[in-house]
């Protein structure tokens, strides 16, 4: 299942605004909206979406326009179900994802 929540536009006034400072999963979109990347934290997914913003995550990730996230307190299995559920439904992971 995917993340189920509110998309918002990927800048920093909603990542502070929308995003807890907890353990979770997260999804990057592009303007259509389709996942560009899963990402998961395992201490606050609002630090790692400010930094996939600054572009020190991947150039990549920083072309994003929407985000949404999901509290969870085991966020590495989850990213592995949510990439597992992408390629079995698209063929192939999200584009950003895929860069080494």
């Amino acid at each position: 299942m995917p993340i189920i929540s509110t998309k918002y536009q990927f800048n920093a006034f909603n990542i502070n605004q929308y995003t807890p400072n907890n353990a979770g999963v997260y999804g990057l979109y592009d303007p259509y909206p389709t996942v560009i990347y899963y990402g998961k934290s395992e201490t606050s997914i609002k630090d790692r979406l400010l930094s996939h913003l600054s572009g020190t995550e991947s150039r990549c990730t920083q072309s994003a326009t929407y985000f949404n996230v999901e509290r969870n307190y085991n966020p590495v299995p989850r990213e592995r179900e949510l990439l597992e559920e992408h390629v079995r439904l698209h063929g192939r992971s999200p584009k950003c994802n895929d860069v080494a």
